[in-house]
C-alpha cells in the first residue's frame, strides 16, 4: 500500500488506493476527504473498475 501526505489527499479530495491482503490479494478502494475526515468505502477487484466509480463521487 502506497502512503500518501496529508497536503496530497486534500488536494485531490478523491483517489483509487491500492491494498493487499495477508494472503497477497490485492483489491483497490475508493478514499475521499469530506469535512476534513479522510473516509473508505467499496472493495473492487480490479482498478479500473474503482476508477470508473470514482467519476460518480461528486466530492
Amino acid at each position: 500500500m502506497r502512503k500518501y501526505s496529508w497536503e496530497w489527499k486534500q488536494k485531490q479530495r478523491k483517489w483509487v488506493e491500492k491494498h493487499t491482503r495477508m494472503n497477497g490479494e490485492s483489491y483497490w478502494t475508493i478514499h475521499y476527504i469530506q469535512n476534513d475526515i479522510e473516509y473508505s468505502n467499496g472493495e473492487y477487484f480490479t482498478e479500473k473498475s474503482a476508477e470508473e466509480d470514482l467519476k460518480n463521487y461528486n466530492i
